[in-house]
């Protein structure tokens, strides 16, 4: 790509992700009237763990995707929405034993879910990328930066908790679903690409 058609491709990204991120920072002032410090450093511990589990979920596949063709490609963004299943299942599972046989905080239940969403912005990403859709891309990163602030403080304002913030935290990432594409992704196909 040439240095005119990387700055066009980067700047509705850099324009979305700031845009988004400042709503978000903006009413972070809001957000910490409603919200106590227990609940906030609640939600991050919560955050911190599921981020641990972010980077290995997918297994980085959907960087191999960038370079493989087309067919290829699809295979192994679908292989990678997998892996995220299997983590976020197998996290989920791991807290639901920690809560009901170690006593541990209900709260981190939210782990498994939070891995799986923050997951699809991996994959999305990638798929937007590789398909040069730098708009979308621009606008989900204005979508999930912006929503994120917004659902948090709607959910907040009706209950200040833990579960408030995740719910705000989750619902803004769901915008990734419409980036990956998974018509053309076959089972047979995914196994092909992994061994």
């Amino acid at each position: 790509m040439s240095g005119g058609g990387l700055r066009r491709a980067s700047t509705p990204v850099l324009i979305g992700s700031i845009l988004g991120f400042g709503i978000a920072l903006a009413l972070t002032p809001l957000l910490s009237r409603l919200v106590s410090p227990e609940v906030f450093g609640a939600f991050s511990a919560v955050v911190a763990v599921s981020a641990v589990f972010v980077g290995m979920s997918t297994m980085r596949l959907e960087i191999a995707a960038q370079r493989a063709s087309e067919s290829d490609a699809r295979q192994l963004l679908g292989l990678a929405l997998v892996l995220v299943a299997a983590w976020s299942v197998t996290i989920e599972a791991v807290a639901a034993v920690a809560v009901a046989v170690f006593a541990a905080e209900s709260l981190w239940l939210w782990v498994g879910p939070l891995v799986f969403l923050a997951s699809l912005q991996l994959v999305g990403s990638a798929a937007l990328t590789r398909r040069g859709l730098y708009r979308r891309l621009g606008t989900s990163n204005f979508v999930q930066g912006a929503g994120t602030g917004l659902a948090q403080l709607g959910a907040a304002a009706i209950q200040p908790t833990v579960g408030a913030l995740v719910v705000g935290f989750a619902l803004s990432r769901l915008v990734w679903f419409g980036g990956i594409p998974l018509r053309g992704v076959k089972r047979s196909r995914m196994r092909a690409v992994w061994s």
